[in-house]
């Protein structure tokens, strides 16, 4: 199984994306311990080897659990995850062993996997783990074990070992390493999808920003543009300028500059909902698509930002600057046939009756 992990991995992906599934090989590699062991056992049969390959059979997705938990940037809390396999090897050691309470074993060891798979299931679940087309695929394979666990303990004194409590046969053994192997492999070629997925979503994601602000950029308000124009809501736009920034450059120099642009960006985003967009168009200028917003409160919108700037701006990277910015805004009603671009060079006018009536304020175009 490491050599096909290995085999699926180190080509697929590279950077962040191989680092994280170089970390992710970590329940491939306590799985083929427990390999190891239960090889041993079948050589030499004994009753504490077969715990210990157990022992790291629930540890393989106690490791599975915590690779999660990490990759949806949750914390990932690794005495927890341990707390599985060293309370199982202590009730095996301290009373199931001792006490020869096969049964029990068999429940227990069962019901850890169960749990594990659980957990790992509801940490893919939707809004706790990065929309990724695999996301669901590899949920639902963790779902499917979990389901099949929680039969084998309601059937475990009649199913033979490994799979209940009853005694061992050939087909259950079979069965059971079989079960281990196609969620192993299955798992393993989903892990790759995802680090891959989400190496694009972050590329493309990149590809859409602009670097130094993190606003969107003019690509990404043309992908923006096909939404709204479907969205049969009241669109609004504001697009801002800063004031003089020609000035501001000449004097205090491109750093202080570029910092002024980015306080911009950082005060619309405090000024705006979560879900508004700040598009970065070019140097100093920018727009803002507001859905579900009318004119009126587009004007409240814009007038809020257009102060919370000349506050912000008097002070920007130990320098009295004094910047300020003038804002131009557009609407439309809702059902209207909506062309962004339109909807942008309309507000556009409205900027410049805010430059030319004095700057460091808000107008609508005529």
């Amino acid at each position: 199984m490491l050599v096909i992990t290995g085999a699926l991995v180190l080509p697929s992906t590279r950077g962040q994306g191989r680092r994280w599934l170089m970390a992710a090989s970590l329940p491939f590699l306590v799985g083929f311990l427990a390999a190891a062991v239960f090889g041993l056992d079948y050589a030499f049969p004994s009753q504490w080897l077969e715990t210990v390959g157990v022992t790291f059979v629930i540890a393989a997705f106690s490791a599975g659990w915590y690779v999660v938990r990490n990759f949806t940037g949750r914390s990932a809390r690794l005495a927890l995850a341990l707390l599985f396999p060293f309370s199982y090897a202590l009730l095996s050691a301290l009373i199931f062993i001792p006490w020869q309470l096969e049964a029990a074993e068999a429940v227990y060891r069962t019901a850890a996997t169960l749990v594990l798979n659980g957990l790992i299931a509801r940490d893919l679940a939707p809004g706790r783990a990065p929309e990724l087309p695999s996301r669901p695929v590899l949920r639902g394979v963790f779902l499917i074990f979990a389901v099949l666990a929680a039969f084998r303990i309601v059937l475990s004194p009649w199913l033979p070992s490994p799979l209940g409590a009853a005694t061992s046969q050939a087909w259950s053994v079979a069965a059971y390493n079989f079960g281990i192997v196609i969620q192993a492999l299955v798992t393993a070629v989903l892990l790759v999808a995802l680090a891959r997925e989400r190496e694009a979503a972050r590329n493309e994601a990149m590809s859409l920003q602009d670097p130094m602000t993190g606003a969107l950029n003019r690509r990404a308000l043309e992908r923006h543009g096909a939404v709204v124009a479907i969205g049969g809501q009241p669109l609004t736009v504001l697009a801002f300028d800063l004031d003089h920034f020609k000035r501001i450059n000449d004097r205090f120099g491109h750093s202080v500059g570029d910092a002024v642009i980015c306080t911009a960006v950082e005060t619309a985003r405090s000024v705006l909902r979560e879900d508004d967009a700040v598009f970065r168009l070019g140097g100093e200028e920018f727009a803002c698509v507001l859905r579900g917003v009318t004119p009126e409160v587009g004007v409240s919108v814009a007038e809020r930002l257009c102060r919370s700037f000349e506050e912000a701006g008097r002070n920007v990277a130990g320098q009295r600057v004094g910047a300020t910015m003038s804002v131009g805004i557009a609407s439309a009603p809702a059902g209207a046939a909506i062309d962004l671009e339109d909807l942008i060079a309309e507000a556009d006018r409205g900027l410049y009756r805010a430059k030319n009536r004095g700057r460091n304020q808000v107008a609508e175009a005529a």
